[in-house]
């Protein structure tokens, strides 16, 4: 068995750095086994309630630093956009809006899309992949509604749409929702 070059990245694997964006972990912990691991990619989420803790008031740093510092592994950094913003929706309860769609407030939809446009004109250049929410289709990911394709495709393609004005060059990861025979009333 050939021992892989641990600085050799493999195009076909990625890591999740998934609960950065709630503190859940400390990043620099686990930046030397980064350094070695053969991933290409890591995923980490925007986390919109810590970049935008108050209405209009943007706190990137934390994201910079990590954006920073997987490409100087040579790590490439995708970014899954989500969860909601207390700042814009009174009624969140658990602590980074987990599974809060801002699709169902049109002030807090409003909010989204400047956010997410500013999110993919900061970092032009550095990252290209965005995802279209976390696991759309889970109820514990979509918490103020049943997901359903209608409504995902209703968030998803202005939230594309914004980024996209923002920074052609974005490319977009999406979920997917299928109805029930139930809810197609079959």
């Amino acid at each position: 068995l050939k021992t892989q070059n641990p600085l050799q990245r493999a195009p076909g694997f990625s890591i999740g750095l998934e609960t950065l964006d709630r503190e859940l972990f400390d990043l620099q912990a686990v930046l030397p086994a980064l350094k070695i691991l053969p991933v290409k990619k890591a995923r980490i989420q925007s986390g919109w309630f810590r970049c935008e803790p108050v209405a209009d008031t943007y706190h990137f740093a934390w994201l910079d630093d990590c954006v920073n510092k997987l490409l100087a592994l040579g790590i490439e950094p995708w970014i899954s956009v989500g969860y909601g913003n207390k700042a814009y929706m009174p009624d969140v309860d658990v602590y980074g809006a987990v599974g809060w769609v801002p699709y169902y407030s049109g002030t807090a939809m409003k909010a989204w899309l400047k956010y997410v446009a500013k999110l993919a004109a900061r970092y032009q250049g550095k990252v290209t992949y965005f995802e279209i929410w976390n696991e759309p289709w889970e109820k514990g990911m979509w918490v103020n509604d049943t997901p359903n394709p209608y409504d995902y495709a209703a968030f998803a393609i202005p939230t594309m749409k914004a980024m996209r004005a923002a920074n052609p060059g974005t490319k977009f990861v999406t979920g997917f929702v299928t109805l029930s025979a139930t809810a197609l009333n079959f």
